[in-house]
């Protein structure tokens, strides 16, 4: 999947997201780059706010526009010449204990996210989506780290962050991704310093992330063979015959090795994660010859995104 969505040279022109030209339902805010630099601590004591906070912040830094999912391949193509500015890892957060639920969301609903983004940029870290699929987790976000430093100091990092912010110790496993789910935060060419946050539609959007892995019990021999067949892969079909299907694939998070690929995917009122992961399986099935892949897809509750506007901050717009 990687190197097709790399390699599509018939991918589609979409509007790229969370930039000037992007449309909303609702009233349009503009977040001026002054407004980054002080403290904005949330008056509301909720879950959603909270972590839509550190999302708004992030989303108000320079940085360049995140990518629908056939852009892609203009995120990643950049000067091959020139060492990447940033690494990216997705990070499964999980719970160690019941009890630190509650205590996760209550510090989260009283972070002052300004401070907070300022020192994760001081150590070279930059993050930009977090998605929980429950409140009791698991909760998945993606940082990017800046060139010169390893995995080890990412989880060295993210551990300590969290211990620290969040006052829990919880699970957090590391994973490199394979290429860049948005423009890099450290690139020397960052683009315009504002964002457009949209107020949504009524009646919300719909998202859901569906997790496709490839089991340890698969052999490495079935593996190659899997990541051989996809390689060939039209991105175009499979978002074109998703949106057929009442669905729309908005970004692939796809971790190195390719057992793991994250989609972030938004539905039409109706379509549930059984049709999704349904469509997907026979899809694969009748376009790759794949059927290697253990499907799971998750709906995600706005009210711990934050809803229309926590979706646009982190970069996807609802297509339906």
């Amino acid at each position: 999947m990687i190197k097709a969505i790399q390699e599509n040279e018939q991918e589609q022109d979409r509007t790229m997201l969370m930039s000037d030209s992007t449309e909303f339902d609702g009233d349009v805010v503009a977040i001026p780059e002054s407004q980054s630099r002080s403290k904005r601590k949330l008056l509301a004591g909720t879950a959603a706010l909270a972590l839509l906070g550190v999302i708004m912040y992030a989303a108000s830094r320079k940085s360049g526009p995140s990518f629908l999912s056939s852009d892609i391949k203009r995120a990643v193509q950049l000067d091959e010449t020139a060492a990447p500015p940033s690494k990216f890892y997705v990070v499964k957060h999980t719970f160690k204990s019941k009890e630190d639920v509650k205590t996760y969301w209550e510090a989260a609903s009283n972070l002052d996210y300004g401070p907070l983004m300022e020192a994760m940029h001081d150590a070279v870290y930059d993050s930009k989506i977090a998605i929980p699929l429950a409140e009791e987790g698991p909760i998945y976000c993606v940082f990017e780290q800046k060139a010169g430093m390893s995995k080890d100091d990412a989880q060295e990092y993210v551990d300590k962050w969290i211990k620290e912010y969040m006052g829990v110790e919880m699970n957090n496993e590391v994973m490199p991704l394979a290429f860049p789910p948005y423009k890099s935060f450290f690139a020397a060419d960052e683009a315009d310093s504002s964002r457009r946050l949209g107020g949504g539609k009524k009646a919300g959007p719909i998202f859901y992330l569906q997790e496709m892995v490839i089991p340890e019990s698969v052999s490495q021999e079935d593996v190659d063979e899997t990541l051989t067949k996809m390689e060939k892969m039209s991105w175009d079909k499979w978002v074109k015959d998703g949106e057929g299907a009442g669905f729309h694939d908005n970004m692939c998070i796809a971790v190195e090795g390719g057992k793991l690929n994250l989609e972030v995917i938004d539905a039409k009122p109706g379509v549930t994660a059984s049709d999704i992961e349904g469509f997907t399986s026979k899809w694969l099935k009748d376009n790759q010859d794949v059927t290697t892949y253990k499907l799971k897809a998750h709906k995600i509750s706005n009210e711990l995104v934050g809803g229309a506007a926590g979706w646009a901050a982190m970069g996807f717009k609802h297509e339906f």
